[in-house]
Formats: C-alpha cells, sequence, structure tokens
C-alpha cells in the first residue's frame, strides 16, 4: 500500500524514498489522542513539517510526537487504522524515529524499543525524557532533565536526615515562629493563586470531571494551565522545607515515613504532571489538593499564635486527617477514568499515579488510627 514498505537498499535509497512519500502523500495529524484526520504536506524541511486540514495548517516538529497544534474534528475508524499501517510500515530516517512515529501512531513505542536491536540506552533515555515531553515546557525550569529533580531529592533527603540533626546535636531547638507563621502565609496565598489559576484556565470554560485530555496546542489557555501546572510543582518544592522545620526546631517524632514519602511522592508527580501531562483531568487534583490546603495551613497558622488558640484548635485537628483522606478518596476514583477503555489519556498516567494513591491512604489511615483512634474511645 506505502511505496516505502519495499525499499530495503541502502540508506540513501530509504531517505530519498521516504522524502518522496512525505512530500506527495496524505499524512494523518493527531486529532486528541487517538483521533486522526487526513492531511496534506505543505512544507517539509529536516527538522518539521506542516500539514494542511481543512483550513488549517498544523506544524510538527519531528524531534516530538505531538503536533504543536492539533485539529479539533473526530475521524473515521479507517483513517485511525491507516494511522497505525503507516506507522509500521514506513521506513524511518532512523530506528529511534520510527519509535517516535510508531508512539505517535498507534501507541506502540515500548514494542518498537523492545524489538530494535539498535536502541541502546541512551537512546532510550532520550526517548523517554525529550520525545514523550510536552515540547511546550520541556525547556522549563527545572523540567528539562529528571536530574534536577533527583538531585534537590537527595539534597533533601541528606539535610532531614543526616546534615541538620548532626547540626542540631548540641543546639537548642529554635523557635522558628516568625518564619513558619510568614511560610504559612505563603502557602495560604499560593493555593488561592493556583485555584484561580488553574479554574480559570479551563475548569470554568470547557472542562469536565470525566476523562478530559491534555490540550497541547499552544493556544492561550491550554498554554496558561501548563504554566499553572509549573508553578503547582514550584509550590510542592517550597514544602519540603516543612521537614526542615521540624528538624531545626527538634521535632524529629514528626519526621515520619508518611511524612516524608507524601512530600516527595507529591513532588514528583507535580514534576511528571508539568513535563508530561499538563493540564486536562490531572488539574482536577490541584483544585482539591489546594482547597484542603488552605483550610490544613490556616489551622497551622492559627495553632501558633498561642497556647490559648492551639487549645481552642484541638477538636480541629484530627479532623485535618479525615479531610485528606476524604480529599484522596474522591482523587482516587476520579483519577481510576484514566485505565479505563473509553478514556484517551495514556494508561501510563493511570499506573503512576493510582498506585501512589493507594500508598499515601493506606498510610494516613495507619496514622489516624495510632494517633486518634484511642483518644476518641
Amino acid at each position: 500500500m506505502y511505496p516505502v514498505k519495499g525499499v530495503k537498499d541502502d540508506l540513501k535509497n530509504k531517505q530519498l524514498a521516504q522524502k518522496k512519500y512525505y512530500d506527495s502523500q496524505p499524512i494523518l495529524v493527531q486529532n486528541g489522542i487517538r483521533d486522526w484526520k487526513s492531511g496534506v504536506v505543505v512544507n517539509r524541511t529536516d527538522e518539521d513539517y506542516t500539514v494542511r486540514v481543512g483550513k488549517g495548517e498544523y506544524r510538527r516538529n519531528r524531534s516530538h510526537l505531538r503536533p504543536f497544534y492539533t485539529p479539533t474534528s473526530s475521524t473515521t475508524k479507517q483513517e485511525s487504522e491507516a494511522a497505525t499501517e503507516l506507522a509500521i510500515n514506513i521506513e524511518p530516517l532512523n530506528p529511534q524515529e520510527d519509535c517516535q512515529e510508531a508512539s505517535l501512531l498507534n501507541k506502540k513505542s515500548s514494542d518498537c524499543l523492545k524489538n530494535s536491536t539498535m536502541i541502546k540506552p541512551v537512546e532510550y533515555y532520550k526517548f523517554v525524557v525529550k520525545s514523550l515531553a510536552d515540547p511546550r515546557t520541556q525547556n522549563w525550569f527545572l523540567i528539562s532533565e529528571p536530574w534536577q529533580l533527583v538531585s534537590i531529592i537527595l539534597l533533601y533527603l541528606y539535610a532531614v536526615y543526616k546534615f541538620l540533626p548532626a547540626y542540631m546535636l548540641n543546639k537548642e531547638p529554635y523557635t522558628l515562629k516568625k518564619i513558619i507563621g510568614a511560610y504559612n502565609i505563603f502557602q495560604i496565598i499560593a493555593c488561592i493563586f493556583l485555584i484561580y489559576g488553574v479554574s480559570t484556565s479551563g475548569w470554568i470554560t470547557d472542562y469536565s470531571l470525566g476523562c478530559q485530555v491534555v490540550d497541547y496546542s499552544e493556544n492561550e489557555m491550554p498554554l496558561r494551565m501548563a504554566k499553572f501546572m509549573w508553578w503547582h510543582m514550584i509550590v510542592k518544592m517550597c514544602e519540603l522545607l516543612e521537614t526542615c522545620f521540624f528538624v531545626l526546631r527538634k521535632k524529629t517524632n514528626q519526621v515520619t515515613f508518611l511524612h516524608v514519602y507524601h512530600h516527595i511522592s507529591t513532588l514528583i508527580l507535580a514534576w511528571i504532571a508539568c513535563k508530561y501531562f499538563p493540564g486536562g483531568m490531572i488539574t482536577f487534583t490541584v483544585l482539591l489538593n489546594s482547597f484542603i490546603h488552605i483550610i490544613m495551613y490556616g489551622y497551622y497558622f492559627l495553632t501558633a499564635l498561642g497556647p490559648t488558640m492551639r487549645k481552642k484548635m484541638d477538636i480541629v485537628k484530627s479532623k485535618l486527617t479525615i479531610l485528606q483522606l476524604i480529599q484522596l478518596g474522591i482523587i482516587l476514583i476520579h483519577s481510576v477514568q484514566m485505565i479505563l477503555p473509553g478514556c484517551e489519556i495514556p494508561n501510563a498516567a493511570g499506573y503512576i499515579y493510582l498506585p501512589n494513591m493507594v500508598i499515601n491512604i493506606l498510610l494516613f489511615l495507619n496514622f489516624y488510627k495510632r494517633s486518634y483512634s484511642k483518644k476518641l474511645k
């Protein structure tokens, strides 16, 4: 069916044949995740090509899986099947590009990589970190490479388990009253900022509680949502300071596995969301979590005002954990949609997201049982 399929000569002939094919044949452009629409290549270079679909033109860079702009209309089953055949049959300029095309067209990139003897670990790393990433956020600060995030997490673990405990060994605990008060106010303002930004970037216009896919276009609202997902990651990074405050105040009993795991896991997921899925249904988590955090940091701020206020707020303490558990339960139920057959969000998002939610729920349940069950009896 495709003229390039039978080309088995040298690389030069393959490149010429593929260029001839791309320049003369319609190409299928991704609409959302699984829908495709036929278009005609109107301009092509070594790095990118422009495809005319209906009245619009969509530019796609060959180093990324997703087009910079996506059509809005759905397509037929025949076109989707043709897209799959296109991915399988066209000889690539190089094997890594073949895997990128396969991932774009029929979501079988893992099979492609396993079956290619030419793909090396370094190329696989580039494929996952570069090619699969959202091209809009790929070069943003702290997003481009995972070693940046890993370095921050390792520094955090070293600080709270080695450096700060050694530093505080022969010192009196710091009070940090003003610093913690300012930090709590900062978190409240940051959460209000996130709720406003995320809600006005999609949730009050066209988002729903269903399987909301990510809009990877360069349009104003999707790009604005991506920017707020980056800020969400920064806020989660700032939350690591809380563990440092515990150690400096010699409240080491509060540096629990739950506390450390929760902060690290939410930071990692925020980074993954910003790099690969900066929009869509994952942003519901930001809304709900930010709302709960406004209540939580408001409580922390009030209890820091003195013993009298702390005593008045004692009744609220156990309710905060219940709120967190309810929040996690709602997010878990909402996120299950990611792995359902009718949802067009890549299953990988669900496989990463859902186990973490279950682990956090179990840890919080265990914390609640140990801390409050006996008191309630």
